[in-house]
Formats: C-alpha cells, sequence, structure tokens
C-alpha cells in the first residue's frame, strides 16, 4: 500500500485532492493530512509526523497543490521502487548539485515534466527532451517516493535537526540517499503544479544550512554529466557570483582556476554571497 503524505495548513485534504487521487492512483492506498493550519511545524518535522502514522511500505509526501494527470501512477512508483537501488523516486530532478547550487535547477542540467499553472497560465516543462535519463541527484519536492524501510533502517530521515521552515527537504532528502548509495530516479508521471517556490530570506538561510551540512560530499553529479558540463555549470556559477559582487573579469578568470570550495569560501569572507540569486 501506498501511504500518501501531505502538510498543509487546512484541517484536511481537499475533496477535489482526494478525487484526483482516487481517480488515478491506480493501487491501494491512504492518506495522511498533517494539519499546519497553525504554522507551528517545519516541513521536516511534519513528515517525521507522516512517516509515524503511515501504514503503507511505499511513503510519498506530496504538495498540496498538484493535480496528477497519469493514470495509475501508483503502479508506476511500485515498479521504480522495487528496485532495491533506487532510494527515491519523483518527477523533476537536476543531475548536477555542486558548492553554489541554490537549488535542482542551478546547472541548468536536468531531466522530468510538470504543467505549471500560475494566474490561470499553463505551461508544460518538458525536460526529457536533453536526453540525461532518469537517474538524477535531486528531486523536486512537489512528490517524493521512497520505501518506508529506509527511515526504519535510519538510511533516510527528515532531519529536523539541522534545518527549520519549508526548504532544501527535498535536496537534503536526496543527498542522503546518494550518500548511502541509493539512486534518485525521475519516472513519467504528469502533474499540474499549482503554486512556485519562495525565494525569501528563509530559503537562502536554509540553502547556506544545506552546504554547511554537506560541504564535504559536494559536488555530486549523474553518470549523464560530462567533465564539459560540469565546466559550463561552473562558468554560469561564477558569472552569476561576479554580477552579484560586480567583480572584474580579471577576477573572474582567477577564481575559474581556484578550487570550488575555496572559491566559495573567500567569497563568503568578502561579503559575496554565492548562494543568492542574482537580481
Amino acid at each position: 500500500m501506498i501511504s500518501i503524505i501531505v502538510c498543509t495548513r487546512k484541517s484536511s485534504i481537499s475533496d477535489a485532492h482526494l478525487a484526483n487521487i482516487k481517480q488515478t492512483i491506480g493501487v491501494a492506498f491512504e492518506t495522511i493530512c498533517i494539519d499546519n493550519s497553525a504554522n507551528r511545524l517545519s516541513i521536516f518535522e511534519a513528515y517525521n509526523r507522516g512517516v509515524e502514522q503511515a501504514k503503507g511500505d511505499i511513503l510519498v509526501f506530496a504538495h498540496d497543490d498538484i493535480v496528477f494527470l497519469t493514470q495509475n501512477w501508483g503502479q508506476i512508483l511500485l515498479t521504480s521502487l522495487a528496485n532495491k537501488q533506487t532510494g527515491i523516486a519523483g518527477v523533476l530532478g537536476g543531475h548536477l548539485i555542486d558548492e553554489t547550487s541554490v537549488s535542482w535547477t542551478s546547472s541548468g542540467f536536468y531531466s522530468g515534466q510538470v504543467i505549471q499553472v500560475s494566474h490561470g497560465e499553463r505551461t508544460t516543462f518538458n525536460h526529457n527532451d536533453a536526453a540525461l535519463g532518469s537517474s538524477v541527484v535531486a528531486l523536486d519536492g512537489m512528490l517524493l517516493a521512497m520505501r518506508k524501510e529506509l527511515f526504519e533502517h535510519n538510511m533516510l530521515k527528515w532531519d529536523a535537526d539541522t534545518y527549520k521552515g519549508f526548504h532544501f527537504y527535498d535536496l537534503d532528502i536526496c543527498m542522503q540517499a546518494v550518500s548511502h548509495g541509493y539512486q534518485v530516479q525521475v519516472v513519467p508521471i504528469m502533474l499540474e503544479h499549482h503554486s512556485l517556490g519562495a525565494f525569501n530570506q528563509s530559503f537562502y538561510d536554509s540553502c547556506k544550512v544545506f552546504h554547511l551540512k554537506w560541504d564535504d560530499t559536494l559536488p555530486i553529479h549523474s553518470h549523464a554529466v560530462t567533465q564539459d558540463m560540469q565546466k559550463q555549470a561552473r562558468q554560469k556559477a561564477l558569472d552569476k557570483i561576479c554580477a552579484q559582487g560586480k567583480t572584474i573579469a580579471t577576477h573572474n578568470i582567477l577564481m575559474s582556476r581556484l578550487p570550488y570550495k575555496l572559491v566559495t569560501k573567500l567569497l563568503l569572507l568578502c561579503g559575496i554571497d554565492p548562494y543568492r540569486s542574482n537580481g
């Protein structure tokens, strides 16, 4: 059985959301609503409560503003996670996370598909055209699926001790899976997603926490990422940082020859934040 865990600022999952799940999932399931209407829980604390309550072998952590368009998506997740080498499955993911990444999209190399709905407009994003494959290193938190046994065996946990708020839970749990030798997979499930991320001060605070925690592990990338692609992503990050700090071209050339970890530490010492997006 699949346990669908949703953290929401309402007392229950909406009738429309539940009806959509029933009509599309195609397998036995339960829903667990973590009521955060009082806004007292971080996403990490809420999801830990969901793990404790779940009766299913497969846990799906999902936003409350997604609409499933793919029929029998539950079976797709069961098939993916039946492979014991797969730690986490989702619908959108990035192939490279390095020392300046602020999200799974930072490198520009990603896979998956989604229909983003904003202000009544629907935009389809199909990143599979890049032919980078389904094996990624980080997933978007709109939908994350994993076996409950990984929590029971302490391979995965929602790290409420390190993080606060509602950001970087997705990247952190994927880093845990990768560090334990598991694969992170994008599966062919199409969703509508009805909100955009909030890049506020809390987001950037969590970003710094993420990089401090995983400093010794980064960078990581999927097998699809070549050395040239890593160089492209590195240059993209350096260009962004230089623009933020109004760094002249000679400094850009100098930084490109230094170890990446040293670059980020020097920039922080100089008051240039490598994790804050330009503009």
